[in-house]
């Protein structure tokens, strides 16, 4: 799980919002949600756990 978000992260910042031309990083806080994993049968292994990520975009 760490070495998937942290690549989800690295995409987001190398390739998506330098390519993306209505919208730019704005100013605040970057927030990783993850589910609860005691609620999936495999843990954080299993194919139904996710975790969100949130990044404050402004319109340019």
């Amino acid at each position: 799980m760490p070495q998937a978000l942290q690549g989800l992260n690295q995409q987001i910042f190398s390739q998506w919002l330098p390519t993306n031309p209505d919208y730019k990083i704005a100013a605040g806080i970057n927030v990783e949600l993850y589910s609860d994993a005691s609620r999936f049968e495999q843990g954080t292994q299993d194919q139904e756990y996710y975790c969100e990520v949130w990044i404050p975009v402004e319109k340019k």
